[in-house]
């Protein structure tokens, strides 16, 4: 789930939100807050597939930067989502190239959980609302323009 928090015109474009609200008391505290979220982009991919891109999750040990050692790719889905590394084996965030595994399997396991139980009542909460943007990232990073153009047609203002 990513949402978009925007509290006044003076900051522009606005902040995201990642894991957050994670239900709808949460959701209902938060449209308290300032008029609420801008837009709840809901990103919508298979749990298998969200499997899979966690089992090529590395991370940079130095700065913590996440990348994805693995092409990401379900035929039945329609889903092609390229590796994103280095190209030249230097982090691009501190320029390291010390690279570990940066999968939780049992943190992902437990959040995934928690996201299944809580998402239809959040998505509903939010479509009731008129700021839920649903959207298949069948790309990757490569779908980045399309989410961008998809936000911008939806977002409230």
């Amino acid at each position: 789930l990513l949402k978009l928090l925007i509290l006044n015109q003076s900051y522009g474009e606005g902040f995201i939100l990642n894991d957050f609200p994670n239900n709808v008391d949460q959701a209902l505290m938060l449209e308290d807050y300032k008029g609420g979220l801008n837009a709840f982009v809901h990103i919508s991919l298979p749990a298998e597939v969200l499997v899979e891109i966690e089992e090529a999750k590395v991370k940079c040990a130095d700065c913590h930067k996440v990348y994805y050692k693995n092409n990401v790719i379900s035929e039945a889905h329609g889903i092609h989502i390229e590796k994103f590394m280095p190209h030249d084996g230097h982090c691009d965030d501190c320029s390291g190239t010390n690279f570990v595994d940066g999968s939780d399997p049992a943190k992902f396991e437990k959040d995934l959980e928690a996201y299944q139980k809580a998402k239809d009542d959040l998505l509903s909460f939010y479509n009731s609302h008129g700021t839920l943007v649903d959207f298949e990232l069948k790309k990757g990073y490569d779908s980045y323009d399309k989410l961008k153009k998809t936000l911008q047609y939806n977002i409230k203002h």
